[in-house]
């Protein structure tokens, strides 16, 4: 919305107002603060090629995911076992330290886990992008692009609206991007948060404080 004219920045603010009416309607799937262990997320250990390790545990109010590094960039991603198709998803995400750092939502995920769309946000960087992703490989939506609305530091809040084939994404409550027409697949699927660290032989912990997802 930042690089539109003003009439039309106002018309994309208008429609995604008209998206977060719309998603309130919608069913509760989630509401979780981490205040108990009520929707079970994942717990546990799992180690990949390269030494890369994943840590999965849930701490008082918050579900952390560790990573360790091997030499170049690994990721390690969470979720539940609920599918939307339609949805408004709103999770608060935080980084143990200030390492290069991708933090990513991805939804609407196959049952393959090969085609998806999936936000990325470094808050070292202070960049945003939106891709989807399928077999046959990644088409940008959003290419990279600085948003200042990222926190470099502490928490960071990521909402996605997601209604037929219009997309709606903020970042702490401002609109970031708009989309609509986004018909490269509108099959309901799981949604997935992830964290790439950039960094060679390196620790970071991603901690999810807040996860509320409505949906059908």
């Amino acid at each position: 919305p930042s690089l539109l004219t003003v009439a039309n920045r106002a018309l994309a603010e208008t429609a995604a107002e008209q998206m977060l009416q719309l998603s309130a309607a919608l069913p509760l799937i989630v509401d979780d603060d981490f205040s108990t262990t009520d929707y079970a997320w994942p717990l546990g250990h799992s180690t990949a090629a390269g030494g890369v390790t994943c840590d999965w545990l849930q701490a008082a109010g918050r579900y952390d995911t560790l990573i360790h590094t091997g030499n170049g960039p690994s990721w390690c991603s969470n979720g539940l076992e609920k599918v939307a198709k339609d949805f408004a998803l709103t999770v608060d995400v935080a980084l143990g330290r200030n390492s290069n750092s991708d933090v990513a939502v991805q939804f609407r995920v196959s049952d393959d886990g090969t085609t998806y769309y999936e936000l990325r946000l470094n808050p070292q960087t202070q960049m945003v992008w939106f891709a989807f992703f399928s077999p046959a490989g990644a088409t940008a939506i959003v290419s990279p692009t600085f948003a200042a609305e990222i926190n470099k530091t502490g928490s960071n809040r990521v909402t996605v609206l997601a209604l037929g084939d219009t997309i709606a994404l903020y970042l702490n409550d401002t609109l970031t991007a708009s989309i609509s027409g986004a018909s490269q697949t509108l099959d309901a699927g799981r949604v997935l948060v992830l964290m790439q660290l950039n960094e060679s032989n390196a620790d970071e912990t991603l901690s999810l404080t807040h996860f509320v997802l409505r949906g059908k």
